[in-house]
């Protein structure tokens, strides 16, 4: 969709659109407020309200004429209010829009943190010597981890549990000792080439509601989940998957968007 929230000229469907540019990328730009107008409300209702007042409200999005909105900070330093029919919340375990429309405290992302963190990394070491099939996962109380083949070439995902409350440097400085345990062979750093390095906190957690007026959040910005297994990116496939699906029934007249309440539920 547009910045503008249009799908293209009017009366052209989504073939005779096919190849023009659809969505302009603001680089560099920062949101810092958002909201929502309902059918029947002025722009002024709720667009410029003081800061910190939320200006999303739930039942809004019920009909063909509301909005929502976001405020942006621009590269230059203005600032700009941008519309469309719904703003997706794709922004990550950061996201700031979740944080604009639930808070940013423990309570407005219920769950829980891990105590344990785990360590993603990948590195070029002859596996095939040793047998190894394509993925495979090692159950340990102590050096739990997963080894998958990721490319051809015979770069390996090796993903690694790890104490909780270690920093970055900490991590990477058990990081031969790790590997030592944990690769055949018993191999130190000259006998492997390590091209990533990222520790990850491991949190299960979830918003409340997926869908908040005409905002709506997926993937990471609505909820967090252990990543070991790829579950991080597929869940958030699945969520956008479905979103499409909504949208692209509301964009066609097949429902209204109401249908956006069933995405919150199922999802």
């Amino acid at each position: 969709m547009r910045e503008d929230g249009r799908d293209g000229e009017e009366g052209k469907d989504g073939e005779e659109n096919a190849g023009k540019a659809m969505a302009v990328v603001k680089w560099g730009w920062e949101v810092i407020d958002v909201g929502d107008v309902g059918d029947g409300d002025s722009d002024e209702a709720q667009v410029g309200e003081e800061p910190g007042k939320k200006k999303v409200t739930p039942g809004n999005g019920n009909g063909n004429t509301g909005k929502a909105w976001v405020k942006a900070k621009t590269t230059s330093g203005t600032t700009e209010i941008l519309k469309a029919d719904y703003i997706v919340a794709c922004d990550g375990a950061n996201s700031t829009l979740r944080k604009l429309l639930f808070g940013s405290g423990s309570d407005a992302f219920p769950g829980f943190t891990w105590d344990k963190q785990i360590v993603a990394t990948n590195i070029y070491y002859p596996f095939d010597k040793y047998h190894y099939d394509d993925s495979q996962f090692f159950i340990d109380t102590e050096h739990w981890h997963m080894v998958a083949k990721i490319q051809l070439d015979g770069l390996y995902r090796v993903t690694y549990g790890e104490l909780g409350g270690l920093s970055n440097e900490e991590l990477k400085e058990r990081l031969e000792q790790k590997f030592r345990r944990i690769l055949p062979g018993n191999s130190g750093p000259e006998e492997y080439e390590l091209v990533n390095f990222s520790p990850y906190k491991v949190h299960q957690r979830c918003v409340e509601e997926m869908r908040m007026g005409r905002c709506l959040l997926v993937a990471d910005a609505a909820h967090l989940c252990n990543p070991f297994g790829g579950l991080g990116l597929t869940v958030g496939i699945a969520d956008v998957g479905s979103l499409y699906d909504c949208l692209l029934r509301i964009h066609t007249g097949q429902a209204d968007d109401s249908i956006l309440y069933k995405y919150d539920e199922v999802r």
